[in-house]
């Protein structure tokens, strides 16, 4: 080839050589690495084939198998790039040394050409981003075959770099007058880049966009359509592979699934956002989005996002849906209509014998409620009073057994935060008989 033949030229002018000895050594020079326009190994045509073929069960959805452009990396057995090509499509013609073993490595839809000249060069080769769902020049991909023979035909089969995940509704489990619809969905921590060759982690915050791949509402209609068992339609997100191992604390839920504020995981560990809009009969997320939050993974203690899987992920609300008060639920966009009663309350004096019976009521009923044991049992122990536990837990009888002050303190937590509290005084009765 001409720009092979050039700096040999250059080089001769510069030198007082023989012309003759130099190209004898050059040629002998390519020869020994197997170059294919020398010696006598005889050469065979091939046609290498790209096929997504190959990808396993729990791979991404078969819709994006276009390849439309492709980098190919050929290897002989000595560790020579025989072949670094870059090509359009999904097949390539070239022609190998019959009888010698090679290595095939190809990159598929990154876009541009990749420069590589030795085998660890593919370990620097990655994917990036420049938005979380540009993927415009098609899905990235990437595979090799070791260790083979030309022949007519060699198929190298490719892996997509990237995972899908499949979202779905349980809404069987909420109650009556629980409404959740779906607006938005995202990945949080989504990664800006993945090796081509070998697994891909981000390692800090940078390698991450605030917001990755999302889902706006029209496109997650399917999520708000039920049956008649109240299991939606599925929508699906995309990102890179971004695998974190096990998530620390060996959690046996996804509510156990939460990191620590100073965790250096919270930036890099990747999640699902569903933004929901919520109304039910006490409160409404008029003021913005009810978030759920989960992240991904293959079980509750994996935090493994694999490239060429398909995570299924069926989000099942329980009750009023929002009971849990953690990162995984944010409410704070939510409008709570709350109310609360206590009776009786404030200052009451009683007799010895004398029964009463407090009562508390409030809305949300689904807001954690705080009895008073410990004052009732501390009253109990001075001989005040004893009590009875109303069965639903909401009320308590008691029974004045003794002379002095006790108290009643109950309280109902968020979001209704608000308590009652009655001082009760035994007092003496003069006309009792003793």
């Amino acid at each position: 080839m001409e720009r092979e033949r050039k700096p040999a030229d250059i080089f001769l002018k510069r030198t007082n050589v023989g012309k003759n000895f130099w190209v004898h050594f050059i040629l002998c020079l390519l020869n020994v690495c197997g170059c294919t326009a020398v010696g006598t190994d005889t050469r065979a045509a091939v046609d290498i084939v790209l096929s997504p073929s190959g990808i396993a069960v729990k791979s991404v959805s078969a819709e994006d198998n276009g390849i439309i452009d492709a980098n190919i990396f050929i290897f002989s057995d000595t560790g020579f790039l025989e072949r670094s090509v870059y090509v359009k499509g999904d097949r390539y013609g070239t022609t190998l040394v019959k009888d010698r073993r090679y290595d095939i490595y190809v990159c598929a839809n990154f876009g541009r050409p990749i420069s590589v000249k030795t085998r660890e060069d593919l370990e620097a080769i990655r994917f990036h981003l420049a938005h979380p769902e540009d993927f415009s020049t098609g899905t990235p991909m990437s595979g090799c075959a070791k260790n083979i023979l030309p022949s007519e035909e060699i198929k190298i089969p490719l892996i997509r770099l990237c995972s899908e995940i499949i979202l779905s509704f349980d809404r069987s489990l909420l109650d009556e007058d629980v409404k959740m619809t779906v607006q938005s969905l995202e990945i949080g921590n989504c990664p800006r880049y993945c090796k081509a060759f070998g697994t891909s982690r981000v390692e800090e915050a940078d390698g991450c966009f605030p917001v990755g791949f999302t889902r706006d509402y029209l496109e997650c209609e399917p999520l708000n359509l039920c049956d008649e068992r109240g299991r939606s339609g599925q929508v699906s997100l995309i990102m890179l592979e971004n695998r974190q191992g096990l998530f620390p604390g060996n959690p046996d839920s996804d509510a156990g699934k939460i990191l620590p504020e100073n965790h250096p995981g919270r930036e890099i560990f990747s999640y699902v956002e569903i933004g929901i809009e919520y109304e039910s009969s006490y409160s409404s997320s008029s003021s913005g989005v009810l978030k759920y939050r989960f992240y991904i993974g293959d079980s509750f203690s994996d935090a493994n996002v694999e490239r060429n899987c398909r995570y299924h992920i069926t989000v099942t609300p329980r009750g009023s849906g929002i009971s849990e008060d953690s990162w995984r639920v944010d409410k704070t966009s939510l409008i709570t209509r709350t109310t609360f009663s206590m009776e009786p309350e404030g200052y009451l004096e009683v007799e010895i014998g004398d029964e009463i019976h407090i009562r508390c009521t409030w809305s949300p009923e689904w807001a954690p409620f705080y009895g008073g044991d410990e004052e009732l049992e501390e009253d109990r122990e001075r001989g005040i009073y004893e009590y009875v536990r109303d069965e639903d837990g909401k009320g308590v009888r008691l029974t004045i057994t003794g002379y002095g002050t006790g108290m009643v303190y109950m309280r109902a937590g968020d979001p209704v935060n608000q308590s009652g509290l009655l001082y009760l005084h035994v007092k003496e009765n003069a006309n009792k008989e003793e």
